[in-house]
């Protein structure tokens, strides 16, 4: 059976890794053979993958998060997010069986970074009085059964793990334990609930600390809600705690490549050249 070439593509908030990762998918979208690439964690951005309405109704949670500058509710949904990550992998290796497969993130890296920041902050349930009308409300435009919808998938990501089920409103407390957990174990309790490997490659890109504030202040003069962890200090630390997550992953999975990529200075389209160059797919 032909072997697909798994790749990720990481890096903090204006890295770029999302219009790379778009780059790449538009540059060989008539060879779906030889490079198939899709964005995490919006993955109904691609209407032929799996899981679609759940993405579109997780990523509504998330900017409600943001709208309501709720961090226990963005954890949530960030880590929701990634419980679909290794199903859509295994179905586009399945469907395409693709030379490569660019994703945008790496979910176990960027979960093991993001709870860097999220976990002393886990420190009580969701308060659902407050949050289910406005949940509700919000995720309206997905059908008046989306919550109902998220929720009983809680039930199929946590028989991964022969948990008993935790409701949707606990889930912070629950992931607070969860990433309370040893590295050395956290790793495989993850692995299994994401239905995930390690890649065979992690290109991390990086951007100097002017580029970033540059390229956040620019961001932030849009209209959309600014995440809550969009915060230049933040990101520089999110930065420095990716590189040392992917080579965590790289102790358990000694041949996995992990390439670093500074941006600062690229455009997009040089930003995806200079990848496909560097993980060796013909451009």
């Amino acid at each position: 059976m032909k072997t697909t070439q798994r790749i990720a593509i990481t890096g903090t908030d204006e890295t770029g890794k999302t219009t790379v990762v778009r780059l790449i998918r538009d540059r060989f979208h008539d060879q779906p053979h030889v490079v198939q690439a899709f964005r995490a964690p919006q993955y109904h951005e691609n209407p032929d993958l799996p899981f679609g309405r759940l993405s579109a109704i997780i990523d509504a949670v998330s900017e409600c998060a943001d709208r309501e500058k709720n961090l226990g509710l963005k954890a949530t949904a960030l880590f929701l997010s990634m419980t679909l990550y290794g199903d859509v992998e295994r179905h586009v290796a399945a469907a395409y069986a693709p030379d490569y497969m660019v994703t945008e993130r790496q979910c176990l890296a960027d979960s093991l970074t993001y709870a860097k920041f999220y976990l002393p902050l886990l420190q009580a349930a969701l308060d659902q009085t407050a949050l289910e009308p406005v949940l509700r409300a919000g995720l309206a435009p997905l059908g008046a059964d989306a919550l109902d919808h998220l929720i009983t998938w809680l039930h199929v990501f946590q028989a991964r793990e022969g948990h008993a089920p935790v409701g949707f409103w606990e889930l912070p407390l629950y992931m607070r334990d969860l990433f309370s957990t040893p590295a050395e174990t956290l790793i495989g309790r993850l692995q299994a609930l994401y239905h995930a490997d390690i890649p065979d490659r992690i290109v991390l890109l990086t951007v100097s600390q002017d580029s970033l504030t540059e390229r956040l202040t620019e961001k932030l003069k849009g209209s959309a809600p600014r995440e809550l962890h969009e915060h230049t200090q933040v990101l520089a630390m999110f930065q420095s705690a990716l590189g040392q997550c992917c080579q965590l992953l790289k102790q358990v999975k000694p041949a996995l490549i992990v390439d670093v990529l500074d941006t600062s200075e690229q455009s997009p389209a040089e930003s995806r050249d200079a990848v496909l160059a560097l993980v060796g797919i013909p451009g």
